[in-house]
């Protein structure tokens, strides 16, 4: 898509496809650019040249993309999963975690508060024999 510059408004156009703005429907023609990126997307990345020839550089021009293998089980903690339960598992680790940081917090806020409570006890019983006296 082209990209609105705000000092040069429409004047500018950049992206991988020139929009024709006098047609209403406003049509997509792909530039030269657009070859180049869609061979970089094909061969996922650039090829290097010292190694010859890439495989994917011969393939025509309007060929699928092709799909990454998807494995059906995952390792986990050691553990062989499905993806689903691994994604489970993941969220319960997680929960786990959160839980263990809230327990945390409570606990030293406990902490605090019992040591400031010790702090002023320990300062009223200083003053309580010179009170009663």
């Amino acid at each position: 898509m082209d990209n609105i510059e705000w000092a040069t408004g429409f004047t500018e156009m950049f992206g991988v496809h020139f929009v024709n703005r006098s047609d209403p429907s406003l049509p997509r023609i792909p530039k030269a650019s657009a070859k180049i990126y869609a061979s970089v997307v094909r061969c996922n990345g650039f090829p290097d040249p010292a190694q010859g020839p890439h495989p994917c550089l011969q393939q025509p021009e309007d060929a699928e993309p092709t799909a990454s293998p998807v494995k059906a089980e995952v390792p986990f903690l050691g553990l062989m999963l499905g993806i689903t339960e691994a994604q489970t598992a993941l969220y319960v680790l997680f929960a786990l975690l959160l839980l263990g940081v809230c327990s945390l917090v409570f606990l030293l806020y406990k902490y605090c508060k019992r040591s400031k409570q010790r702090e002023t006890q320990s300062s009223q019983s200083e003053l309580s024999p010179v009170s009663s006296f």
